[in-house]
């Protein structure tokens, strides 16, 4: 999945994963050793986070159900907790490389777009695309 900040018209991640079941949101990032440019984590639900035995520093956005940031934790070291913050209700979480936000300009109010990029999608892209071609080439051999 590709993470677009349609604020500034950045890439926040092209190839991030998407945490959704319970499990998958309990260990989020726990697993890794790192995670490289490019990467990021989107967990959805979300009421906080954590990175107790985590093994590198992440970035870290919070978003409301219409995915615009309402907080952001830049930088955020092992063994440390969002706790309460951002004080405010977020639907979902954001883990980026530490220096993501900096090196993006993103900041608090930007919206963030999640475009998901599938071979399922793909598929069923290039055969309506073939079925339109058809259907125009028996249109101009009908009417010739």
């Amino acid at each position: 999945m590709k993470v677009l900040n349609s604020t500034r018209n950045t890439v926040l991640a092209t190839c991030a994963q998407i945490a959704d079941t319970p499990k998958a949101c309990r260990m989020g990032l726990l697993n890794r050793a790192s995670i490289a440019p490019g990467q990021g984590l989107w967990i959805k639900p979300a009421s906080s986070i954590h990175t107790f035995g985590m093994k590198f520093p992440i970035d870290v956005l919070f978003l409301d159900k219409d995915r615009h940031i309402v907080g952001i934790m830049p930088d955020l070291g092992p063994d440390n907790s969002s706790g309460r913050f951002p004080y405010c209700k977020f639907d979902s979480v954001l883990e980026l490389p530490a220096g993501t936000v900096a090196a993006t300009g993103t900041r608090e109010g930007d919206g963030i777009d999640l475009v998901i990029e599938t071979q399922t999608d793909l598929m069923g892209l290039l055969t309506v695309t073939a079925a339109a071609l058809l259907m125009f080439a028996l249109l101009v051999v009908r009417h010739g």
